[in-house]
């Protein structure tokens, strides 16, 4: 019987185990990163409170412009609390987000196809 086995076998278990937990490691961060940048999704229900524009200042930190039931609040928000930083009186203008080069560049390169044909 050659001693090697036994060690080369607990060696292959051990470094799959540590390959399996880098494996789930990396998708736990990768998740946690995409519910980050996705945060503005869970608002598109209607309803009498919407969230117009947030700042990010800090990883706990944010300014957030709010629209509840037709009045426009600035409001600070931080893992102390919230506070109202800004009522506006007046209806603020409706902004256009200038569209992004890349999607820009995607679409051109990939343009809509004819459905009709299908």
């Amino acid at each position: 019987m050659n001693p090697a086995t036994p060690t080369l076998s607990t060696a292959h278990s051990l470094g799959s185990a540590a390959l399996n937990l880098i494996i789930v490691l990396a998708l736990i961060f990768a998740l946690a990163w995409v519910l980050r940048r996705v945060r503005g999704l869970r608002n598109n229900m209607p309803g009498q409170i919407s969230i117009k524009a947030t700042l990010s200042l800090s990883m706990k930190e944010r300014v957030m412009l709010i629209d509840a039931a037709g009045e426009h609040l600035l409001i600070g928000v931080s893992p102390s609390g919230i506070t109202k930083l800004h009522r506006y009186t007046k209806p603020l203008p409706e902004t256009v987000v200038p569209e992004n080069q890349f999607s820009t560049l995607l679409r051109r390169l990939n343009p809509p196809k004819d459905r009709s044909n299908a």
